[in-house]
């Protein structure tokens, strides 16, 4: 189509070309991309949802609506950077949100606090292990330290030597998301109490998340797919009009005998000519010119 065109114009019209089929790969990686975007603006709001839920959770259950398990927890939580409450992960189109991990990473695991009880336990006997009987401290516990938890200072002194002998933040946190009992490999013995049902917040607070952020991506894949497709379909336009430009050229090059302009056109917001030379040569440019002569518009 284009033998008969300069070298800039052949340049030209091929670098269009690039520039639209570069988009047009671009726009298989979108989703990819636009996940990553929206994870990292969404991270706030995302922590936000988790903190509110356990928040919740903490109020529906007085044992642990406590300054020593809730200072312990919430706390832990404001302290972190973003993104490390929860990852967010994307197959195909389907996100998934995981937050027991990271908890479990950040706060510790049941099998921790019940090291954190132990511990607790053998502080209490002095370090005798003779003494050490799983049923009498968890009679112990019921009776003097649990119900007197209001006017004595010994219930809030056990909870933080239970965290300190965990090593961990708030390994407690299964118990608030699962319920009491639950069953333990470390094997800790003796009898839970109080009991309480799980309130499943870890999950609730992951379901939000994924609907808020599978929305939130469908929104900013339709905007930039959109954006994406009016470039392809602009730089089409373009690139239609200077193959009928060259047609025209083509059939009519012999009546040529003088450089003139054929035709305006806008390439990428900036006005070119498409003009003739003398010797039939098909050129664009933004200021045509001739053998150094501008050529009249």
């Amino acid at each position: 189509m284009f033998d008969f065109a300069s070298k800039n114009t052949i340049q030209l019209t091929g670098n269009l070309e690039k520039i639209r089929d570069d988009l047009i790969e671009a726009r298989e990686l979108i989703p990819g991309h636009m996940f990553m975007t929206m994870r990292d603006t969404m991270t706030p709001v995302f922590n936000n949802i988790i903190l509110d839920e356990t928040e919740n959770a903490i109020a529906l259950v007085k044992e642990f609506d406590f300054p020593e398990f809730k200072n312990a927890l919430i706390n832990s939580m404001q302290m972190l950077q973003e993104g490390e409450l929860f990852k967010l992960n994307i197959r195909g189109k389907t996100i998934t949100t995981e937050i027991k991990e990271s908890f479990e990473r950040e706060f510790g695991t049941l099998e921790d606090y019940s090291n954190g009880i132990i511990g607790a336990r053998f502080y209490f006997e002095k370090g005798d292990k003779k003494k050490f009987n799983p049923e009498k401290a968890s009679k112990y516990w019921k009776n003097v330290i649990y119900n007197h938890r209001f006017n004595t200072t010994i219930y809030e002194n056990t909870i933080a030597l239970r965290l300190f002998e965990s090593g961990q933040k708030a390994p407690f946190w299964p118990l608030l998301d699962d319920g009491v009992p639950q069953p333990i490999s470390a094997g800790r013995g003796g009898t839970p109490h109080p009991t309480s049902a799980g309130t499943r917040f870890t999950e609730i607070a992951a379901r939000k998340i994924t609907a808020l952020a599978e929305a939130e991506l469908a929104s900013l894949i339709e905007t930039e797919l959109q954006a994406i497709q009016d470039q392809i379909t602009q730089l089409e336009k373009t690139l239609d009009s200077i193959d009928k430009i060259a047609i025209m050229a083509r059939r009519n090059v012999e009546q040529y005998t003088e450089p003139q302009i054929l035709a305006e056109l806008r390439i990428n917001n900036t006005r070119y000519f498409a003009y003739i030379t003398g010797t039939g040569k098909l050129g664009l440019a933004q200021h045509p010119r001739f053998q150094g002569r501008r050529l009249p518009r």
